[in-house]
């Protein structure tokens, strides 16, 4: 069984974690977001490798996806978690689309 110990510490939060954004990520209209730029969009931010420049950057955890990315329905809200800096110029993880910072949670 586990038990604390006189070093334990409870802290408030919102248990996703150190340092959340979530990301509202549109497509190629600025609106809709497809499947396949979702997939993209996931591949960037969770590598790290961007298309602009510069070619590297911060990678993030996805914690967490909403929305459907048909092409037709809006945006879609992604939940990512890292210390680093997303980036929000269309494009930068893949063609054509766009990240922005709508909500930091930062539990540090």
């Amino acid at each position: 069984m586990a038990s604390l110990t006189t070093n334990a510490k409870a802290k408030a939060g919102n248990g996703l974690g150190g340092r959340t954004i979530i990301a509202t990520v549109t497509g190629t209209d600025d609106t809709n977001v497809t499947q396949a730029e979702l997939d993209g969009f996931v591949r960037g931010v969770t590598s790290g490798e961007i298309a602009g420049s510069p070619a590297q950057t911060d990678a993030f955890t996805i914690a967490g996806i909403t929305g459907t990315a048909d092409g037709a329905s809006g945006a879609v809200f992604v939940a990512i978690q890292g210390t680093g800096t997303l980036q929000v110029t269309k494009g930068d993880y893949f063609a054509n689309v766009k990240a922005l910072a709508t909500a930091t949670f930062d539990q540090a």
